[in-house]
């Protein structure tokens, strides 16, 4: 996100690895890259997987919304898949009715929703501005830290049992650099997930340090509130390299 494809980080990785295999979707939190490595990964085999983690939603919005879901939940338990890469034509007419009923309903409700929600926030204008949109303050309270050292202890787990190494690659989010209160509520949630790498013994690939290192620390950022501009992705790129 907000930058083009050949300069996200990705891409840039791949350059060196030209094999690299990229997951990654709009969304994804925890329980569905677990869900992906279990139903793809375990079919590629690679010797290398690289697990990003960006504290700023991973374990907040997303997980808390994933945990809902006994679909996802069902990937805790050794051994299950729903052999997926195997049934493409189901996947695909599943999608495209999704994708037909939400286009109707968006389309349906365009001058009752849309708009007037962007436009009251002033989105575009502060974004143009660079000021900061979308400002969420982590509340640790509300990670559920015991589900997180689940999900990582079966994804490394199916990744030692093809012979595998699992590195977890932890993402610095623009908030944290911002403000003291934003930066103790990142911490404490950094502390306790650093602990759970510590003890199922995943190596991490930490950014932070990098990036806390970079004398224009807004640079490394599209905007306030935003993901990496193209130097913070040439940061994590080379980081990870």
């Amino acid at each position: 996100a907000c930058v083009p494809t050949e300069q996200n980080y990705v891409e840039l990785i791949r350059r060196r690895y030209p094999a690299t295999l990229n997951l990654g979707m709009v969304g994804n939190g925890p329980l569905l890259m677990l869900a992906g490595l279990k139903e793809y990964l375990t079919e590629t085999r690679p010797g290398i997987v690289l697990w990003f983690y960006m504290v700023g939603n991973d374990v907040t919005f997303d997980l808390n919304r994933e945990k809902h879901f006994a679909r996802l939940t069902e990937y805790l338990r050794p051994g299950h898949r729903q052999g997926l890469l195997n049934r493409q034509p189901d996947c695909d007419a599943f999608l495209r009715g999704v994708t037909d009923r939400e286009y109707a309903s968006r389309l349906a409700d365009t001058m009752h929703m849309g708009g007037p929600s962007r436009f009251y926030g002033l989105w575009s204008v502060r974004q143009a501005l660079g000021l900061q949109v979308g400002e969420t303050l982590l509340d640790p309270s509300q990670v559920d830290f015991p589900l997180l050292r689940q999900i990582l202890d079966e994804a490394q787990r199916v990744t030692l049992g093809w012979g595998g190494r699992l590195y977890f690659v932890y993402l610095p989010a623009e908030s944290r650099f911002r403000e003291a209160k934003h930066r103790r509520a990142h911490d404490a949630i950094r502390g306790r997930v650093l602990a759970i790498l510590e003890e199922l013994k995943i190596p991490v690939i930490d950014v932070l340090p990098a990036m806390s290192r970079q004398p224009a620390i807004d640079e490394m950022f599209a905007y306030p509130g935003a993901h990496y501009s193209p130097a913070g992705n040439r940061l994590v790129a080379e980081t990870v390299l």
